[in-house]
């Protein structure tokens, strides 16, 4: 595991120097540079495997082929027994080195034969040639820019951000996506001039300009495994297999378990390859919320009879923190505040490994998240052809207007806590139910949406809206996801959180906050046949009416406790107890104050005071706007403002004078 960075074009070795500085902690244990005519590399080293000679940049025998990778290479063993039985020579023990030689073999397609985690920059200096690459669901960040002449990436903003002549601009769209889903969709960040490399893409550059082509895609898994008779005893030998690879390293490992299913079953496994007790790691809320789970992980870590390790997290440790996180996130997550105790826990995990594994997308394979319930369900009910369409709407809405919020739960989960606003929410979401791609999409929006498109236009400002106007987010959404398929509005919804939500929320958050630390987190769900087994299955194996994660929970029925198998799925949420609620309001009054928000002209006071006022209206919506509004301010300050990000203080009650925090 590692930070990368590099320039191609005009290279500045002193620039280069101050780009591996800034993200030290991805790797402290060793640094390297690569420099050549029109080419730079650079890379901060967490040493995992070949502690002692997987010294990089790597490069080939001839020395005209250079690699830097952040991310492990799961199956490189088995590709460097073929690779030297073609005549390579190695010089390491290194993972990476098989990349260097993977590409003299088969070139820019190289990538597509690697299986594990990678974000990488190879240089080809007899073709005078960069390749830029990124695994399948984006388990590992790289960014880039072009600027003054030149191309600059890195593993993270920051690096890229020691460049001066880059300008720092807001994309519009960008915030605009951030406000709707929590996070920027796509390959856009909140800077109109720096972008990601999607996953499953390759970068070439050369010849002055550079060309990105796709390698993988989970629109191009077309065969079913529907007539498979062993498809439990295969889907079981394909996750022990993810586990056992992610096993591989030379340092010690841990596993972050939460108590529910995901995280239960990587420890289960992952118990039956280790002599030793497994070291696991749990986090709680320390106001004894329903939601704080630590009782259910202590309960499966003696299942297990795990080396367990805990830590609670106070309410005013989620504010207290939130600045220092959001500098190491660099890019604003309107849930940010629950990237805090991931970055505590990590910070806890450091003490004892450096390798952890999570259970980290099984959510986005298996439809296991709360608004996949209700979408599943009422997908189900509209092809029932007992009802029309419309008829089962007039009549799912006179029920939901009539019923009591705590009976909705059971459907729609907390409805309790969603408030007024989000009982309005639910009868929106029926009242647009239909097969056409528009109905699909308002649908989509208004379950995910922190703002809906309703909320924008009272937040925005008249500056912000005119730049916005011509910006339709729902004909968007129809004709990117909903168009053209004849797949359920679940796998339609699945196809696009596993390429938006979960390399750009779940997965940028957990490499971000674990890095923070120099801890390297592993995502066994995310194997690359594993995955592909999985998208492909029946939705009918991933969920039905009374049950998520379907095929995951009759595979191991007889391999977990009965009460972890059947538990339902608790979101991860911040515990809205009375503290953390004055606290968020106070800030929230300082920081987004009327004169604050007039200087920078995107957001209208009136707005915020309403979510102010009626804060008992709808607390859980209301309280995520909040967030997801002061998060963007704490951001704005410390990289837009501030003309050298540095991390901020630590206690965000000392930060909300004016200026760059």
């Amino acid at each position: 595991m590692c930070g990368i960075c590099g320039i191609y074009g005009s290279v500045n070795e002193g620039l280069l120097r101050r780009m591996c500085s800034v993200i030290r902690y991805r790797g402290p244990d060793d640094f390297g540079f690569f420099l050549d005519k029109n080419i730079g590399l650079g890379i901060r080293r967490l040493s995992v495997i070949d502690i002692e000679g997987g010294h990089q940049p790597i490069h080939n025998e001839n020395e005209n082929v250079w690699v830097v990778c952040n991310g492990e290479i799961y199956n490189y063993q088995q590709l460097r027994q073929h690779l030297e039985g073609s005549g390579h020579r190695f010089s390491t023990n290194s993972d990476t080195e098989t990349i260097v030689h993977l590409y003299e073999e088969l070139g820019t397609s190289c990538a597509d034969r690697l299986r594990g985690m990678f974000a990488f920059a190879l240089w080809d200096s007899d073709a005078r040639k960069l390749l830029l690459a990124r695994d399948i669901a984006g388990e590992k960040p790289l960014y880039y820019a072009t600027t003054d002449g030149k191309l600059v990436f890195a593993s993270e903003i920051k690096s890229i951000l020691q460049e001066d002549s880059l300008e720092r601009k807001i994309d519009y769209i960008a915030l605009h996506n951030y406000l709707t889903f929590r996070f920027v969709p796509g390959n856009s960040t909140l800077f109109e001039t720096i972008r990601r490399l999607p996953p499953g893409h390759i970068m070439i550059c050369g010849n002055g300009g550079h060309k990105i082509i796709q390698y993988w895609s989970v629109r191009n898994l077309t065969d079913s495994y529907e007539k498979r008779a062993d498809y439990l005893q295969f889907f079981h030998e394909l996750l022990s297999d993810a586990v056992r690879t992610s096993l591989v390293s030379d340092v010690p490992l841990g596993v972050f378990v939460s108590g529910g299913i995901d995280s239960s079953t990587i420890l289960g496994i992952m118990s039956k390859f280790s002599d030793e007790p497994v070291r696991t790691f749990s986090v709680g809320f320390g106001v004894g919320e329903p939601v704080d789970e630590l009782h259910y992980a202590r309960r499966i870590a003696e299942f297990f009879e795990a080396d367990h390790h805990e830590l609670i997290v106070e309410s005013n440790d989620l504010l207290k923190y939130l600045p220092k996180v959001i500098w190491h996130l660099d890019e604003p997550l309107g849930d940010a505040m629950i990237s805090v105790p991931i970055y505590l826990m990590s910070e806890l995990a450091k003490k004892y490994v450096t390798v952890i594994l999570t259970g980290t997308g099984a959510d986005e394979l298996f439809g296991g998240y709360v608004h996949h319930k209700p979408i599943y369900v009422t997908d189900v009910l509209c092809r029932n052809r007992l009802f029309s369409t419309v008829i089962l709407k007039r009549l799912l809405s006179r029920l939901i207007k009539c019923s009591p919020l705590l009976l909705l739960n059971s459907f729609f989960e907390y409805p309790f806590s969603l408030g007024k606003e989000g009982k309005e929410r639910i009868i929106k979401y029926i009242s647009c139910l239909g097969d056409s791609p528009t109905n699909r999409s308002k649908c989509y929006l208004t379950l995910v949406s922190h703002f809906t498109e309703e909320d924008k236009k009272e937040l925005y400002s008249k500056n912000l809206d005119f730049y916005l106007t011509e910006y339709q987010l729902v004909q968007q959404l129809a004709k990117t996801y909903f168009e053209g398929t004849d797949k359920t509005f679940l796998e339609q919804v699945l196809t696009r959180e596993f390429e938006t939500w979960l390399p750009n929320s779940e997965l940028l958050r957990m490499d971000k906050t674990s890095m923070a630390h120099s801890v390297e987190a592993r995502t066994p769900y995310l194997n690359r046949e594993l995955v592909e087994f999985t998208l492909r299955a029946p939705i009918r194996w991933k969920r039905n009416f009374l049950t998520d994660k379907f095929l995951l929970r009759k595979c191991l029925s007889n391999f977990l406790p009965p009460d972890i198998v059947k538990r339902k799925k608790h979101p991860f949420v911040v515990p809205l107890d009375h503290e953390y609620e004055k606290n968020l309001k106070d800030l929230a009054s300082n920081i987004l104050s009327e004169e604050n928000l007039a200087k920078r002209d995107y957001f209208k006071f009136d707005y915020v005071r309403r979510l102010i006022t009626h804060w008992q209206r709808s607390k859980l919506i209301y309280s995520r706007q909040l967030a997801a509004l002061i998060t963007f301010e704490i951001w704005h300050r410390i990289f837009i403002d501030n003309p050298s990000p540095s991390v901020p203080s630590l206690n965000l009650f000392d930060l909300l004078s004016e200026g760059p925090i």
